[in-house]
């Protein structure tokens, strides 16, 4: 029987930040838990853990807008981008323990989609083919 484990630690920055750190053995409490937790300004890293040993990181930032900056750490790096860009030049900002910072536009998707490529990534240690990959 294979050991895997998922750690997520979500932090919240509005105002009162708050951190949240749970390990859980099923993909289905890391759903549950993320529908239910991910919220505006806020960030989401899920590790895939077996026998203490990290398999992959999952992150998705979330903004004050509901746009998400998705980034996939494995043994090399990866974020989301739209499969069409739709603006040139616009940037939205993000936050991260307290600090600010800016991702193009065109290196965001929805949080649905954000949401649906880390399902996908859980199920099947996969990209999500609903978004365009870059590679970092």
């Amino acid at each position: 029987m294979q050991s895997f484990t998922y750690r997520v630690e979500l932090t919240v920055d509005s105002g009162a930040s708050g951190q949240t750190e749970i390990v859980v053995p099923s993909v289905a409490e890391v759903r549950t838990f993320v529908t239910k937790s991910l919220v505006p300004n806020s960030v989401l890293i899920v590790s895939h853990l077996k026998h203490n040993a990290d398999y992959g990181n999952f992150i998705i930032f979330l903004n004050a807008i509901g746009l998400a900056y998705v980034r996939i750490l494995e043994h090399r790096g990866f974020h989301a981008a739209r499969l069409q860009a739709t603006v040139s030049g616009t940037t939205v900002q993000f936050i991260e323990d307290g600090d600010t910072f800016d991702v193009d536009e065109n290196s965001t998707i929805p949080r649905a989609s954000a949401i649906a490529a880390l399902n996908h990534w859980l199920a099947t240690g996969e990209r999500f083919p609903g978004v365009c990959w870059v590679d970092e």
